[in-house]
């Protein structure tokens, strides 16, 4: 490219010719452009949630706290997707007593958000439980180690890179082994909340990856080496 060498102009013919080629050249490269800035907003990941922290005092052995109803959390959801946005509508977490979900114990609801490329939010807060077993709770720690709650997150969000997305709907969940401390049981670990969603547009990824690879030789071919 330094000598100024150009592959696809004959130096022998006139300008008309150069005008030509450049037409084509730009005929051939501003659709290339457009249908990769319409490809970026089809190739796109949900995003990830972690259980952070939890903590529920009554269940902690170092504390008289069997009178305490609170329940402590911290949940991160992370975008993964670069170039797009995402914009959650309110994210509604509940707390269930045990991993079928049929009686729930807390509730804790964050309004609504907006998340740019690559960032992590953090939601939670400190909640009242209602109707919390404790004794239950206390039995199967004494018996197995552990006791099993389940937390669920639902929200439904937007994509936006050039423009928003259709509402996607979003909910994942686990269950968590709390111990004697009231806290995870392996606490430094990091609980993943799982749903059944995938990555979106793997297809398209995979094509719009074909075609800015065509347009970087394209180019390099146009204006030489």
């Amino acid at each position: 490219m330094g000598d100024g060498y150009d592959l696809f102009i004959d130096p022998n013919k006139g300008p008309d010719y150069v005008i030509k080629v450049n037409i084509i050249r730009i005929g051939i490269c501003c659709p290339l452009i457009i249908l990769c800035l319409f490809l970026t907003n089809y190739v796109r990941f949900s995003p990830t949630t972690t259980l952070e922290k939890i903590y529920i005092p009554s269940l902690d052995k170092n504390k008289n706290s069997s009178t305490d109803t609170t329940l402590t959390f911290e949940i991160k959801l992370k975008n993964l997707n670069n170039w797009i946005s995402l914009y959650y509508d309110p994210v509604n977490i509940t707390f269930y007593d045990n991993p079928n979900r049929l009686h729930s114990v807390a509730n804790f609801t964050a309004p609504h958000f907006d998340q740019g490329w690559g960032v992590e939010t953090k939601k939670g807060g400190t909640v009242n439980t209602t109707g919390f077993d404790r004794e239950a709770a206390m039995k199967s720690i004494s018996a197995n180690g552990y006791w099993i709650i389940r937390v669920d997150l639902v929200t439904s969000f937007r994509y936006k890179a050039w423009w928003k997305s259709r509402t996607q709907k979003y909910k994942v969940g686990a269950d968590i082994h709390l111990g004697d401390t009231g806290i995870k049981v392996h606490h430094k670990d990091k609980a993943r909340l799982v749903s059944g969603a995938t990555k979106i547009g793997s297809s398209f990824e995979r094509f719009g990856f074909i075609l800015i690879s065509l347009f970087v030789a394209w180019f390099l071919c146009s204006y030489g080496v």
